[in-house]
């Protein structure tokens, strides 16, 4: 614009330092219309921040610290201020004025809210700039920030909601970042997290035990060698002829696994009976009564009953259960290798009928120990030994041979490993469910619709919709364009049949833009990636009447997010 011949510049832009000024290129805060070619329309440009209500400060804090400084509520309060992050945040919201009170690390939170609560913080007017935003914190639905600020540095507080029906009783908490020793965060942003801060250098968590001061180092009660963190500490091994329990694992001397190589805790006892080979769900039973105690064993309790040893030999190499199911008292299942070594190969002493899962050799002789817990433990057992058997479903390695469920070759025919076809109308993993009513199908574009993030009716024209994608997730994979990335869903009813042309010019990052009938058919109408200019997305496409569309607006790739402008017209 400008007159030729006059003194006023041409323009081809009103962010030509030229003509910035211009009264042509004043931003009209209410025409719908960019007019200072800035990107931003209306009360979504800082230019706009008086005549929108987006500075009217409710509420001037000062340089207040603590819990509840301010506190009130957002019911009959009105939508002023947009945020990045929630849905927009358009709800009611109230806006503060701060300023830090010294130079530190401050922690804004919204802890103690009745509500699913957004806080954003900005710049002072007229500039407005958000410098931070929070949704939810953590597991809860309120909302914290931490930042670091110099002494007399200003801040714009908003207490916003996270929907346009989210509004309630407020509590706004300004206080000191404190660091918190064990949640891997940097709390007060000097850097360093956790332990590694000098915050913690005195903090219970981060003492390191002492296994030989008899001090309680760390604090959590145990002290020297009774501390798990000694477990393994030279000053900690278990010596074997003392009569003390050393190492604090309940086991004194040859009774502990410690000195199972020690010459004087060796001995080799004799087996009671010859299994052979042989192999069942019940291979013999009997009572342990009168026995003797024969055989230690690293599990259960420090001394063990009445006890039964049984040679059996392998007929096969791999995986085998060995089970005391349907024995009537409190039973330890030890196995060893068999005399003179008579190492133990594993143990068991679960509450009940203990069960052992053990990998052996083809030929290889081993002693089986059916024994009880604690001295008087006796009764009557019974043993079976078969080979293992891999449960599909259970996240277990059954069989010991290193691979689990699904990913075993055993499970290939099992029903929990068959993947469903989810448009065959079969139930193929026969679970009950078929196609979109089974689990596994939930996810896919045809059993799943996408909720909308803006409901705009019958609206068109520039920029009906106005916002960002930063902190949205990626819900929907389109026909074209990169890699999924975080998008936002506009729903829209055609007001008339014809052709319409949409886009996303206007908006700051490589655009993907794709209409789709609205759920639940969720049906691909038209996609673009570039067809509009600077990287932005056009396309023209068909409606109907009071029909309803969805459109969705991502990003070529999972990185490219910012502020988009959805504009719908008429085809000329």
């Amino acid at each position: 614009f400008g007159t030729p011949g006059c003194e006023a510049p041409m323009c081809a832009s009103c962010q030509d330092p030229d003509c910035i000024d211009l009264p042509e290129c004043a931003e009209d805060c209410t025409d719908g219309i960019d007019n200072d070619d800035d990107m931003l329309v209306d009360c979504a440009d800082s230019g706009c921040a008086d005549s929108c209500g987006i500075c009217q400060i409710d509420n001037n804090l000062g340089q207040s610290l603590g819990n509840a400084i301010a506190a009130g509520s957002t019911r009959g309060a009105t939508f002023n201020r947009v945020s990045s992050c929630g849905f927009g945040s358009n709800a009611a919201d109230i806006l503060f004025s701060w300023s830090a009170p010294f130079t530190g690390c401050f922690t804004f939170d919204t802890f103690g809210s009745a509500y699913d609560t957004v806080l954003h913080i900005h710049t002072e007017c007229p500039d407005f700039f958000e410098q931070a935003c929070s949704d939810d914190y953590g597991t809860s639905l309120q909302s914290a920030i931490s930042r670091p600020m110099d002494v007399n540095d200003d801040l714009l507080i908003v207490v916003d909601g996270r929907d346009v029906d989210d509004v309630g009783d407020y509590v706004l908490n300004i206080n000191e970042c404190v660091e918190d020793c064990t949640n891997g965060v940097d709390d007060d942003n000097d850097g360093d997290i956790d332990c590694s801060d000098a915050d913690c250098a005195s903090a219970t968590p981060c003492a390191v035990e002492t296994c030989d001061n008899g001090i309680d180092d760390d604090g959590n009660g145990a002290v020297d060698c009774a501390d798990a963190d000694c477990r393994g500490a030279a000053v900690c091994r278990e010596l074997c002829h003392d009569g003390i329990d050393n190492d604090f694992d309940g086991r004194v001397d040859c009774s502990d696994t410690d000195c199972g190589s020690d010459p004087a805790c060796i001995a080799c006892p004799m087996a009671d009976a010859d299994l052979g080979s042989i192999t069942g769900d019940l291979i013999v039973t009997g009572s342990t009564e009168g026995l003797g105690d024969d055989a230690s064993a690293s599990c259960g309790t420090p001394v063990s009953g009445e006890d039964l040893l049984l040679s059996w030999v392998a007929p096969s190499t791999g995986c085998f259960l060995f089970d005391l199911a349907g024995s009537n008292y409190e039973t330890v299942l030890h196995v060893h290798e068999e005399c003179p070594s008579f190492v133990e190969l594993g143990c068991n002493a679960v509450s009940g009928a203990a069960n052992l899962r053990l990998s052996v050799v083809s030929g290889q002789p081993y002693l089986v120990a059916v024994d009880g817990q604690g001295t008087d433990s006796e009764g009557t057992y019974a043993l079976g030994i078969t080979p293992c058997v891999e449960d599909c479903s259970n996240q277990v390695d059954d069989d010991l041979d290193g691979i689990v469920d699904c990913a075993d070759t055993d499970c290939a025919s099992n029903s929990d490993c068959i993947a469903e076809i989810c448009d065959n109308a079969v139930d193929d993993d026969g679970d009950g469910d078929t196609d979109c009513a089974d689990d596994e199908c939930a996810q896919l574009m045809a059993c799943s619709c996408p909720v909308s993030d803006w409901n705009i009716g019958y609206s068109y024209g520039d920029g009906v919709v106005v916002g960002s994608t930063v902190g949205a997730s990626a819900n929907v994979t389109a026909s074209c364009g990169g890699t999924p990335s975080p998008d936002v869903v506009v729903e829209w009813l055609a007001t008339s049949s014809g052709c319409y042309i949409v886009d996303t010019v206007g908006s700051t990052f490589n655009t993907v833009l794709h209409v789709y009938e609205a759920c639940p058919s969720f049906q691909e109408l038209a996609c673009d990636d570039d067809g509009g200019t600077a990287n932005t997305s056009a396309f023209e496409f068909v409606a109907f009447a009071d029909e309803k569309y969805q459109f969705v607006i991502s990003g070529y790739s999972d990185t490219d997010v910012g502020d988009y402008t959805l504009n719908i017209n008429p085809c000329p």
